[in-house]
């Protein structure tokens, strides 16, 4: 079973498909176990779960799968041409719907369990934690440009502009697998238990109140998967931002509004029928909404201990657009720069992640 569906180089089948062929096989491991002694258990584990295979499992091709589809669907990337669709809400391209969409994953939730799906998320884990950790040494070794951008100086060239897209971009990509994921689970147990969200809601708003439970909290917070519903954060993004305090992350939202400027936007379009950005550019926008809401509040300012989200996503905002501008109404505007598709960038960042007034 697994030289057939897995051999070397060869990229794994589609879940759904592997699903239905290992129930049918399961059948027939049944059906013969009641002539002969066969540990069922013991071969699932061997094909399915690390522990026991090693890097040869089911577990491991997937979580390879879905950490290069991240990596790679970038501008420029190998895989060039696969968008992740709000429409569709799947990835597009290069055979990827077959893989990220909310009904392959519900079939990959099925075939490797909660573990197995587990093992695939701590590898997209680590993948995060290192593309912030690329995101904070920019700002580190960009601070002083930076700086100068913020008491709006011209300010010297920022290094490294089209790798802070780019590692945005990958944090966009797991974000959005995160998110199909956890839609696959939600309606897997709203068919299972149609009235658990409900039950779900309303501990939650009970935790509001002074006199908490912890064992209400933790089944609140369990059930919410994989975001904080209450702010829309995800949990791998918020841990990966905690693992990197040292970096200037005040500078964040000026360094994001300096990508305006990056190489990368040259060979960027905007395709109206799908509503995303051809090269996957879009989706520089969840990551950043993600990382403004797990950057730590900025002591000594009631505004941004009320709301930093919302600080530096008007922050971010409002140097964009005086830079998009600037450009527009330059002596010479600089060619090869789509600044319609800019500003329609821009207006998805305000619809899609609800953090700022429009």
């Amino acid at each position: 079973f697994y030289s057939r569906f897995f051999g070397d180089g060869d990229p794994p089948p589609p879940p759904s498909k592997l699903l239905a062929d290992l129930s049918l096989r399961m059948q027939c491991l049944q059906v013969l176990s009641s002539f002969a002694q066969v540990d069922t258990g013991a071969i699932l584990r061997r094909v399915l779960t690390p522990e026991e295979g090693g890097d040869r499992t089911m577990t491991a091709h997937y979580a390879a799968l879905f950490r290069d589809l991240c990596s790679d669907a970038v501008p420029g990337g190998r895989l060039k041409g696969t968008v992740m669709s709000p429409v569709s809400k799947r990835f597009l391209g290069n055979g990827m719907a077959q893989y990220a969409s909310v009904s392959e994953i519900r079939a990959l939730r099925s075939l490797l369990g909660r573990d197995g799906l587990g093992s695939v998320y701590l590898e997209l884990g680590r993948l995060v934690k290192a593309k912030v950790a690329s995101i904070g040494e920019f700002l580190a070794k960009n601070a002083v440009p930076l700086n100068e951008l913020r008491q709006g100086q011209a300010g010297a060239a920022l290094k490294g502009l089209d790798a802070l897209l780019l590692d945005s971009v990958v944090i966009g990509n797991v974000i959005a697998i995160r998110r199909l994921s956890f839609e696959a689970t939600r309606e897997e147990h709203a068919s299972k238990a149609p009235f658990v969200g409900a039950l779900v809601s309303l501990t939650k708003a009970a935790l509001n109140r002074e006199d908490q439970t912890p064992a209400l909290a933790t089944f609140a917070h369990e059930s919410c998967g994989f975001e904080d519903e209450a702010a829309h954060i995800d949990q791998l993004v918020k841990a990966a931002v905690a693992a990197t305090p040292a970096a200037p992350w005040d500078l964040l939202p000026w360094a994001f509004a300096a990508s305006f400027r990056a190489d990368v936007w040259k060979a960027t379009a905007y395709d109206p029928k799908n509503d995303v950005m051809q090269n996957n550019l879009h989706m520089w926008g969840p990551a950043m909404a993600q990382l403004f809401r797990c950057l730590p509040s900025k002591r000594g300012t009631s505004q941004a201990e009320a709301a930093p989200a919302e600080v530096h996503a008007e922050t971010f905002l409002e140097a964009s657009a005086a830079l998009i501008l600037a450009m527009k109404s330059a002596t010479r505007p600089p060619t090869g720069r789509p600044l319609r598709s800019m500003c329609i960038f821009l207006k998805k960042f305000v619809a899609e992640t609800g953090i700022v007034r429009r």
